[in-house]
């Protein structure tokens, strides 16, 4: 009997482990999302001659 109890306890663990991970993708998609979209956000926001030209005075 202690063995089958063992074996539900195993077959927990590995549930609670692949929840975990299936949490964990989820939210690294949603980051990469969010980074892409502040890239995004950023290059629209930077006039295309931001950076052309250098002013030195000596």
């Amino acid at each position: 009997m202690s063995s089958i109890s063992g074996i539900g306890a195993i077959s927990a663990a590995s549930l609670r482990q692949q929840i975990s991970i299936a949490v964990l993708s989820n939210s690294l998609d949603i980051v990469q999302q969010q980074g892409q979209q502040m890239v995004q956000a950023l290059q629209t926001s930077i006039p295309s001659n931001v950076g052309q030209q250098l002013d030195v005075k000596v």
